[in-house]
């Protein structure tokens, strides 16, 4: 059986790229499985033993790898080393200080609120000006997922490494992609789907033209500059090698 992955984070197009394949897995009539593990929740609710329960199902399901296509949207290297089958995957980052900016947003207005993290999330943001409420989101929330994408191995020769800014800009970076996990598609359907999702498509709205209630808010890179003070930017120093690491040190 072929296997491919895909290993995302928080407000790095999951949504987005999660459709994508489902779309392709189906028109291909290869099975998948969305599923999320982590070992480190807001609040520490990575100790609520009914998380830890959930967590232990997800744990096996990964392990067994038996469907094709595994979406994972909460990227950690725990999961690459849990599947012993071989697989051809792809992995997505964006630049750091721009998943805060769009973390606040969500979490303060269009971010379900569907756990219970998310909930005391937005309850906190919403007693807070801008400022304080970006300073609150890094120290809480937005934190442990950069810490996350800190810690993963980028030089896995299996798995393709690309970026936010360049899956949501240039349509052929799909297409290398999908060539790399070695995954049969039709490019004519491919292109209808990126059509369909497109940011004007699903929000009748050129990027730049901001809806902060909208999950797709804004849909350009960079907007971070807009929102940096310069007590936020002294905050987020403490990521400078992250930024090095991941190539958006300016």
């Amino acid at each position: 059986m072929e296997r491919y992955a895909f290993f995302g984070h928080h407000k790095c197009a999951s949504l987005y790229v999660r459709e994508v394949i489902i779309r392709l897995s189906k028109c291909q009539g290869l099975n998948y499985w969305a599923g999320s593990l982590t070992n480190r929740l807001p609040y520490d609710f990575h100790n609520d033993e009914k998380w830890k329960k959930r967590w232990i199902k997800v744990k096996e399901k990964i392990k067994t790898f038996d469907f094709n296509f595994l979406i994972h949207i909460n990227a950690t290297n725990t999961i690459s080393k849990l599947i012993n089958h071989r697989y051809k995957g792809f992995h997505i980052v964006r630049n750091p200080r721009d998943i805060l900016v769009s973390a606040y947003f969500s979490h303060l207005y269009s971010h379900p609120v569907a756990t219970p993290w998310m909930e005391i999330q937005r309850a906190e943001l919403k007693k807070r000006n801008q400022e304080d409420g970006m300073l609150y989101e890094l120290d809480t929330f937005t934190g442990i997922h950069l810490n996350k994408m800190q810690n993963w191995d980028y030089q896995q020769p299996n798995i393709y490494e690309t970026k936010f800014e360049t899956l949501t800009t240039d349509q052929t970076e799909w297409n290398k992609i999908l060539k790399f996990i070695e995954m049969p598609y039709d490019p004519q359907y491919l292109q209808e789907i990126l059509d369909e999702l497109s940011f004007k498509n699903k929000t009748n709205r050129e990027k730049g033209e901001e809806d902060k209630s909208h999950h797709l808010r804004k849909g350009i890179q960079g907007d971070w500059k807009n929102h940096f003070t310069p007590k936020i930017e002294k905050a987020f120093s403490k990521y400078g090698d992250l930024l090095v690491k991941l190539g958006y040190k300016e």
